[in-house]
């Protein structure tokens, strides 16, 4: 069903492992005695904690505090993930921490994420900024840039919907915005009072996430590029690293980390 291969420790208190899932491994309701925060490096999973399911694929990222219920289904290509594991002193729930599972999909938690691997694999950094780095990654999952807490209305729900499914050659602000009867400054508005984001950080976070599903192939840089919406591949690595902390190229080296 999966395969495992345990790391040195990172920080005293913690520890971390790579695990590999093969293709449509059903998981059933289980929970984990330890904290852990995971990535998700290659391929996608189905992860269902009570009533709410989350997809997740790479650059995925998700909180679980110790004794979660989940259950998990992993999709038709397997799943890469890498997790670190916490002891209960390293990292106790309280009240100023997410006290519940949580999914972030790209974003500042997984490049927060990606910042300390990398760091743990060059061997740079002293504890202090690693353990910084993984507090932050943390922390990033309970906050966001929302001003709302409500649920976004149905119009701004399937405007996202469409980008995300176009988001190769989306569609202008202007065109979606007059199809949902909006201004397209109140759109930009709403997308980014509901979301915490603005619609081109959607967009540019969709095509990262599309290139860092297909580094785990064997298709080149300038390839990957070209089927995630990119210009070239010069473009890819620019913004790739922008969102994520480190290149199509070392993201590559991590599936195989």
């Amino acid at each position: 069903m999966k395969s495992e291969t345990r790391h040195p420790k990172v920080l005293e208190g913690l520890s971390l492992r790579r695990v590999r899932y093969l293709p449509g491994t059903r998981q059933c309701r289980h929970h984990h005695d330890r904290t852990s925060l995971t990535l998700v490096f290659e391929g996608s999973l189905d992860e269902v904690v009570g009533r709410t399911r989350e997809q997740a694929g790479p650059l995925s990222l998700v909180y679980k505090p110790a004794g979660t219920e989940h259950a998990n289904q992993i999709g038709p290509a397997g799943a890469a993930t890498l997790q670190i594991a916490f002891d209960p002193e390293f990292l106790p729930v309280g009240e100023d921490g997410p006290e519940s599972w949580g999914w972030a999909h790209g974003g500042q938690p997984a490049t927060r994420f990606l910042a300390l691997l990398d760091g743990v694999r060059r061997g740079e950094g002293d504890a202090a900024e690693l353990e910084a780095l993984l507090f932050d990654a943390v922390a990033g999952l309970s906050g966001s840039d929302r001003t709302t807490s409500t649920r976004p209305p149905r119009w701004l729900g399937s405007l996202v919907e469409e980008l995300e499914d176009t988001y190769r050659a989306p569609r202008s602000v202007r065109h979606l915005a007059e199809r949902a009867s909006k201004h397209p400054v109140a759109v930009a508005r709403a997308h980014r009072r509901h979301y915490g984001c603005s619609i081109t950080d959607r967009l540019r976070a969709r095509r990262v996430r599309e290139a860092a599903a297909r580094l785990g192939t064997g298709e080149s840089l300038s390839s990957i590029a070209h089927a995630a919406g990119f210009s070239d591949q010069a473009h890819m690595t620019r913004l790739f690293k922008r969102e994520t902390g480190v290149t199509p190229g070392v993201f590559r080296s991590f599936i195989t980390y």
